[in-house]
């Protein structure tokens, strides 16, 4: 068991520190865009339906883009609330809703979890 719990915890740090580097890229070298809530899409979990925002905005060129959240939860703002949108100019695709967490909730579950894991193991 604790052979287990030492692979998921190396693999949730890892995953964790993949996430925090893919995050600082985008804070480090992203531009900041306008966008709005365009709408909603579900998703199904254990505990409910969490519901992801899809978002709309332009990029610099003038081009209209659209993405789903990468995260969600329970209750859903009003369709054209503003929100501040961070992407790499490079990759529009990249974007995300500039919250803490929507870019840093995942990268800190995921080393919480890992360093746990690996605690079950020392302890």
């Amino acid at each position: 068991m604790r052979t287990y719990f030492a692979i998921v915890g190396i693999a949730m740090l890892v995953f964790s520190a993949w996430l925090y580097w893919k995050r600082a890229v985008l804070v480090l070298h992203g531009i900041l865009a306008q966008g709005r809530i365009d709408g909603f899409e579900p998703c199904i979990t254990q505990d409910g339906t969490a519901y992801m925002p899809v978002v709309a905005f332009v990029d610099r060129h003038g081009h209209p883009r659209r993405f789903t959240a990468r995260a969600g939860g329970a209750s859903k703002p009003a369709v054209g609330t503003p929100v501040v949108v961070r992407y790499l100019p490079q990759d529009p695709d990249s974007a995300c809703i500039q919250s803490f967490f929507q870019m840093w909730a995942a990268p800190l579950a995921c080393a919480l979890l890992g360093f746990g894991a690996l605690l079950a193991v020392v302890l």
